[in-house]
This record gives structure tokens, C-alpha cells and sequence, in this order.
């Protein structure tokens, strides 16, 4: 469950507070459950047009993400990005 006011997500009873980086990615992974994501179109999602994107943010927050929510949440494709399987219950 997702709370949105305090940008926390609770996961098996378990509540984590969401770096704004990492709350951003999850919402966008809820809007597109099951669908395969490039790193572009994360990157794009996270950064505002005037931002630089570094090389490695969407695998480091995604890597803080499956921390949280557990290793199955986020599957990664190699060479073609992530897919957002949902949360473990």
C-alpha cells in the first residue's frame, strides 16, 4: 500500500519511509504495472527537461526499491529495462 500524503509504502506489515527519487519511481511503476520500461523512459519520468540525467540513477533507485518491497517486485530485462510486477503481500 502505497501512501501517498507521507511518501511511505507498507509491505507486509512493514512500512518504509520513500526518498523523493524513489517515490517517484514507484508511482511510476504502479501506473504501468506488468509493462516493460526502458531506463529512458524512467529517466524521463524522474528528471524534469532542464535536469541531467546521470548514467546509473534508475538502477540504483531500483535497487533501493527491491530492498523495500522485495526482490520479485521489479524484474529486470537486460537491455530492455524493467518490468513492475507488484508488491509481495
Amino acid at each position: 500500500m502505497l501512501d501517498e500524503a507521507e511518501q511511505k509504502v507498507t509491505v507486509n506489515q512493514q512500512t518504509y519511509e520513500l526518498t523523493a527519487m524513489e517515490y517517484k519511481l514507484l508511482r511510476v511503476f504502479l501506473t504501468s504495472p506488468k509493462k516493460l520500461l526502458s531506463k529512458a523512459q524512467l529517466a524521463d519520468k524522474l528528471y524534469q527537461f532542464d535536469d541531467e540525467k546521470e548514467s546509473n540513477v534508475v538502477e540504483v533507485y531500483v535497487t533501493h526499491l527491491r530492498k523495500k518491497l522485495g526482490k520479485t517486485a521489479i524484474e529486470t530485462r537486460r537491455g530492455q529495462g524493467y518490468i513492475f510486477h507488484g508488491l509481495q503481500q
